[in-house]
């Protein structure tokens, strides 16, 4: 897919606007990636009034974010015309600026419908990650003082909430979220070496393993289960988004398949490492330097996009050894992360770190 480039209508030089409406409606993932950038834009509009713009599924989620002023939602997973008029009947007062980081033919209608003095729509296909895109959007506009911000605040309250519902344990133990979560046989690693490599921490990290997300980790969720009995807490499909996004800023790190689970870590400041297989990491993977991901794009069949390997080895994810993930969740533990409630991860691990 080529580039098509940045459209919109910028701001007035000197502008600063009041009213900002975003709108990004699905993946969840996709979706996800917007809270750095959201964040980013409160630190640098402090008095603005911000919108969010999001398909119905998702809309409980944006409204537990307190620095999101007004969550509203459309349908996406419907007839065109139900989708047109849910479009049609969003109630917004008119913003200064629209940030259309959906680009696509219902949010070109909402932004229409919205009327804004100054609107920008992203580049969907330029090869870049989808925050840098967004931030680049937001510069073209006129937006341009926005630094992404993946330690933004949530309130103690609803941690201390979460904690008390679940009785995440207390013994000390670094909690590590393993998520063999793929939605694609080319976007799964092999549930086995989940399952080694959640020994290999337990072991030498005297680790606990976090598993949470929805029924589609089953299979993984199971042998990691077998294998590691009580060092497991599994929560799978026990939590709403907002609840694992709290359980995940208790953790230490996040391995995990190309997923929305895996957004949802790193944008929430928490170490991770992503494996993708036949997804494109040159759009999806994790940014950040508290980061790391594995990627197809050097091989000729590499981020192909298909659900079933036309090899049929699944190459790109086979080659992704478990030492080799050991070897980076020793990088990234050995630069300590601070929390999002002020807390700082040490190195579990004694010794030099294995660097590619």
């Amino acid at each position: 897919m080529r580039e098509e480039g940045i459209r919109g209508l910028q701001l007035k030089s000197g502008e600063i606007p009041e009213r900002i409406c975003v709108l990004r409606f699905h993946a969840f993932g996709d979706a996800v990636i917007s809270l750095p950038l959201l964040a980013g834009l409160r630190k640098a509009y402090p008095n603005a009034r911000i919108d969010f713009v999001t398909s119905e599924e998702y809309s409980s989620f944006f409204s537990s974010i307190p620095w999101i002023d007004h969550v509203h939602s459309v349908v996406t997973r419907s007839a065109h015309l139900k989708k047109v008029r849910s479009a049609l009947s969003l109630r917004i007062p008119r913003p200064d600026v629209v940030v259309d980081i959906q680009n696509s033919r219902l949010s070109n209608l909402v932004r229409r419908r919205l009327q804004p003095d100054a609107w920008v729509a992203f580049d969907r296909y330029a090869p870049k990650l989808a925050l840098e895109r967004y931030i680049e959007a937001l510069s073209y506009v006129g937006l341009k003082e926005v630094t992404p911000d993946i330690h933004f605040s949530l309130p103690d309250k609803l941690r201390e909430e979460v904690l008390r519902k679940f009785s995440l344990p207390n013994d000390g133990r670094p909690l590590i979220c393993l998520n063999p979560a793929g939605c694609w046989p080319t976007k799964n690693w092999p549930a086995e070496r989940y399952a080694e490599l959640g020994k290999r921490l337990v072991e030498e990290w005297s680790g606990r393993i976090l598993l949470l997300g929805t029924e589609n980790i089953v299979e993984g969720a199971t042998l990691l289960r077998r294998h590691l009995q009580g060092d497991v807490f599994d929560l799978i499909g026990e939590t709403t988004p907002i609840e694992a996004m709290i359980l995940l800023r208790e953790t230490c790190l996040m391995v995990s398949d190309d997923s929305g689970l895996m957004h949802l870590a790193w944008t929430n400041g928490v170490p991770t490492i992503g494996i993708f297989g036949g997804s494109r990491r040159t759009w999806s993977s994790p940014w950040g330097e508290h980061t790391r991901s594995f990627g197809s794009e050097d091989l000729s069949c590499g981020a192909c996009m298909r659900p079933i390997c036309a090899r049929e080895d699944l190459l790109c994810l086979n080659r992704v050894s478990v030492d080799k993930i050991v070897n980076l969740c020793r990088e990234l533990c050995e630069q300590p992360t601070r929390g999002t409630w002020g807390r700082e991860y040490p190195s579990p691990i004694v010794g030099e770190s294995t660097k590619e």
